[in-house]
């Protein structure tokens, strides 16, 4: 298991820039039309990942419209809700480069999201019953 320190490249406060099939995405994950329309137009969006120190990592994303914040444990299941809502038991690994946050329960299987850094970006990328979504962001700070 690759443990965390404050100075991983993937520690940081995050923008998004735009997004590759993200309305896909949200219909495949039975997201309604009008959530979806408000998810589009909700271009301001920031994600923190806050690597500390061991095994554990904070990730806050915030817009005007939702926040959500969760603690992990690299490779502890936690109890969570997925951004469209759904309750499920979401398990972080870490590789090294890569923060994949596998969810198990979800009404479409497999679900998972993976955070890795591409250039001086974040990619962040959902995977719902076959479909993927990426969602590319600049560093704030």
């Amino acid at each position: 298991m690759a443990t965390f320190s404050s100075d991983n490249p993937i520690c940081g406060k995050w923008k998004l820039d735009h997004s590759e099939n993200f309305e896909e995405y949200l219909k495949a994950a039975g997201v309604g039309a009008i959530k979806r329309q408000l998810a589009k137009r909700t271009s301001h969006i920031e994600q923190t990942i806050k690597c500390l120190d061991g095994n554990k990592v904070a990730i806050k994303i915030w817009s005007r419209v939702l926040t959500k914040e969760d603690t992990y444990v690299i490779d502890e299941a936690i109890d969570e809700e997925t951004l469209e809502g759904e309750k499920v038991k979401g398990t972080m690994t870490f590789d090294g480069t890569k923060l994949t946050n596998t969810m198990a329960g979800t009404k479409k299987s497999p679900a998972y999201t993976i955070r890795y850094i591409e250039g001086d970006n974040l990619v962040h990328e959902f995977h719902y019953s076959g479909t993927t979504c990426k969602r590319f962001y600049n560093r704030m700070e």
